[in-house]
């Protein structure tokens, strides 16, 4: 509650706290002062910032990735406050191979991105290579008992990798098979972000849902060998 209510935080991410409800999503993947994380394609830096004020209160530490090309354009306003928070540290790169020294980070977050990562049409039904590669090399990067935190738009149930990736969208099995393929043990998924309204078949900037979905809160663990 102390990082969400920070002063520094920019006022357009406060106002987002209603929809995102950043207290409860942290609590329920159990991140703590002291921590290293890193954010993967962390854009605006929503959690970026909570983080940097939740772990900095430990002397942890957030590692922002973005894109080259996202990171071009978010640099002019996110590089001077992340300078100023003192404790973030940017990475720029492609998401397949990020170069992650291993056992280093307590935790990762992987927020609203991995709907972008599931599916390629060349590869039909199955994780692309590129991905499974990711996801292997995030698995190497967190130390022994570390946290994966996946936050994304829900699918219904039975729908094929093609249906959810039309929508944007990714259904609970799927995740499940991808990150326990990658060595990740699943913990559970908190029902945060629950919407009757959403029938879990639409892409949601369409149907008029941003912000509004329906979205699984998936913990994962790297075990403790």
């Amino acid at each position: 509650e102390r990082a969400v209510q920070n002063e520094n935080r920019p006022a357009d991410q406060v106002m987002l706290d209603d929809a995102r409800k950043p207290v409860e999503v942290l609590s329920f993947f159990g991140l703590e002062p002291g921590m290293r994380v890193l954010d993967i394609a962390s854009g605006g830096g929503y959690y970026t910032i909570i983080l940097s004020n939740l772990v900095g209160e430990g002397g942890g530490s957030v590692v922002a990735h973005n894109s080259e090309r996202s990171w071009q354009n978010l640099e002019p306003t996110l590089g001077p406050l992340y300078e100023e928070l003192g404790n973030v540290e940017v990475l720029i790169g492609g998401r397949g191979d990020l170069g992650l020294e291993e056992n280093s980070y307590d935790a990762v977050m992987l927020v609203l991105i991995y709907h972008h990562m599931f599916y390629a049409e060349d590869d039909g039904e199955v994780l692309p290579a590129e991905h499974k590669t990711a996801f292997e090399n995030i698995y190497a990067a967190l130390k022994p008992g570390g946290v994966l935190a996946v936050i994304e738009h829900t699918a219904a149930v039975g729908s094929s990798r093609a249906e959810a990736s039309s929508w944007h969208r990714v259904t609970e099995a799927m995740a499940i098979a991808d990150f326990t393929d990658a060595g990740f043990v699943f913990e559970g998924n908190a029902e945060i972000h629950v919407n009757p309204d959403d029938d879990l078949q639409n892409y949601w900037r369409e149907a008029g849902l941003s912000r509004k979905t329906t979205r699984l809160v998936h913990k994962y663990r790297k075990p403790v060998e």
